[in-house]
């Protein structure tokens, strides 16, 4: 357990109530626990990501967490859901750690990889806008009057 008490200038670590740790010391611990094996959720790792990230906003030192990302609308930085497209995407997650004035901000470099069922659909519609009566009507003059 941690406790904030208004008006120190530490967080004492609830092991003995005793020893107060600095906000400065809880940013850089949060800095070290926060790692890609925590954010990548069910992912393999941060190269190969198609599903929800992990994102948390308080850490177990009781420090904030903010996130951002470099693209929009590819990781929902409020809930971690990601958007796959028809391509790979690079996406540089940004989290800033704060605890009162003392804050650091560390990235991560995430890969979502692209959903090969969007790919699938984008060329078979493609296909179906390319492929017309004049493409296939050999000796035919009217869709009409197929004879051969």
């Amino acid at each position: 357990m941690i406790i904030i008490i208004s008006g120190c200038s530490g967080v004492f670590d609830g092991n003995d109530g005793s020893k107060a740790v600095s906000y400065e010391e809880t940013v850089a611990k949060t800095d070290v626990w926060l790692t890609e094996d925590i954010i990548r959720g069910s992912n393999t790792s941060l190269d190969n990501v198609t599903s929800k990230l992990n994102l948390p906003l308080l850490s177990p030192e009781n420090a904030v967490i903010s996130w951002s990302a470099d693209k929009d609308g590819i990781i929902d930085t409020a809930t971690g859901t990601v958007v796959q497209s028809l391509v790979d995407e690079d996406v540089i997650l940004k989290a800033e750690i704060l605890l009162d004035k003392y804050k650091k901000e560390k990235t991560f470099k995430v890969k979502v990889k692209y959903s090969q069922g969007k790919r699938d659909q984008e060329i078979v519609d493609k296909d179906y806008i390319w492929l017309d009566f004049n493409k296939i009507k050999g000796i035919n003059t009217k869709e009409s009057e197929i004879t051969s």
